[in-house]
């Protein structure tokens, strides 16, 4: 009989399934193991504490995972940890990632695929607020860096159309 990795690792930012599967659906566990909209990626970024499953669907069988607390570092805070004041939302994206800068400057921002190529580059010069068109990108998961003289930070996002 087939078994399937229920197994989660976590990040400061993600929750994040093991398995290799055909299809994932994270589940809200406070609220019934609710489906929730949108999260089915192997990767799941919370944006609240709670406590979360994955139901893992491969060729021979399905299975869910236990229920992990989370607690979220808000992309915000995570930032502001480092001095760069940057709020990224929504996550994740259906179609336009918005990109606040507490304190305007000049940024590098820079996309990569799940393969490590950069698929996005753009310079902002002092604008408080920018938004990325990922409509035309493929779902799944990315790196965002951000950058400006002095440092650069990446984070992961997921686009889900």
């Amino acid at each position: 009989m087939a078994t399937v990795d229920t197994a989660i690792s976590m990040t400061d930012t993600s929750l994040n399934a093991n398995s290799n599967a055909l299809s994932y659906q994270w589940l809200d566990c406070e609220n019934g193991m609710t489906p929730i909209l949108g999260a089915n990626s192997h990767i799941y970024i919370p944006d609240s504490s709670g406590t979360y499953a994955v139901e893992i669907t491969t060729a021979q069988c399905m299975d869910t995972s236990s229920c992990h607390s989370f607690s979220a570092l808000e992309t915000e805070e995570f930032f502001k940890q480092y001095g760069m004041g940057v709020s990224l939302y929504p996550i994740p994206v259906t179609s336009e990632l918005k990109i606040e800068f507490k304190y305007p400057d000049f940024y590098t921002i820079k996309l990569f695929n799940s393969s490590g190529q950069i698929v996005l580059t753009q310079s902002v010069y002092f604008e408080a607020m920018v938004f990325l068109d990922l409509s035309n990108f493929k779902n799944g998961a990315y790196q965002i860096q951000i950058a400006d003289k002095k440092e650069a930070f990446t984070r992961q996002i997921i686009v889900q159309h």
